[in-house]
């Protein structure tokens, strides 16, 4: 233990860092990063994949129009455009204390001892672009629904 001021005492070097020592039955709170542990739920993913699922089948029959198109088209908007760069680089500016922890950790003990915060920043990653997904296809399809009402029969 490391003496400090007014008589407490840091504990030892844990989880990439260290905490006073207090007196009584006084915890400190633990940091976001360290308080948060990421549930993996099979079961919530599913969900959102067959709700994904789902809104995509509602494209079907616009899937049997374009392939009978007479020459390829793709809109000059989204040509450039990597969605799912553009999602993961969404996600990731979401999850910034598990991948801060991560490198913190990385920097101290080094990669092979960090696999659970790698994990943890994973399943946040997954989770994220998974619900991101989600809100893609309600919007397109929602979209898909009222754009050019005009022109249907």
């Amino acid at each position: 233990f490391q003496e400090i001021p007014f008589g407490f005492k840091m504990s030892e070097e844990k989880y990439g860092g260290r905490e006073p020592v207090y007196a009584g039955a006084f915890t400190p709170k633990k940091q976001a990063a360290e308080r948060e542990v990421i549930k993996d739920d099979p079961v919530a993913m599913w969900r959102i994949k067959s709700q994904i699922m789902k809104q995509l089948e509602g494209l079907e029959d616009a899937g049997e129009a374009i392939e009978t198109r007479p020459e390829p088209f793709v809109s000059k908007t989204v040509a450039d455009v990597d969605l799912n760069a553009a999602v993961d680089k969404a996600c990731h500016m979401q999850c910034p204390q598990l991948w801060d922890a991560y490198l913190r950790c990385t920097e101290d003990k080094g990669v092979e001892k960090c696999s659970g915060w790698y994990s943890d920043y994973t399943k946040c990653i997954d989770q994220c672009t998974s619900k991101l997904f989600l809100k893609l296809t309600y919007a397109i399809t929602e979209d898909g629904k009222s754009s050019h009402a005009r022109f249907s029969s």
